[in-house]
């Protein structure tokens, strides 16, 4: 799944909330069995959203967010 944005575009939290329901319907049809369990997405280097609507869907997908990159050890799992 690739989305890109137009030069001077910024993510808003309705853009962030397709976006991250896009990328369930991607891994649903790709890696159904992924789904069953809970989901952790990284964010390197960007500041959070925080916005309830991004919330609220995070929490009905049970998908957290890591804000910082695993210890390198752990970086294979």
């Amino acid at each position: 799944m690739i989305s890109y944005l137009e030069r001077g575009q910024t993510i808003n939290s309705d853009r962030y909330c397709a976006t991250l329901t896009r990328l369930r319907e991607a891994i649903h049809c790709k890696m159904a069995g992924m789904l069953s369990a809970s989901l952790i997405l990284l964010h390197d280097n960007a500041k959070p959203n925080s916005a309830p609507a991004r919330q609220e869907l995070l929490q009905r997908l049970r998908w957290e967010i890591c804000s910082q990159s695993p210890p390198p050890q752990t970086a294979h799992i």
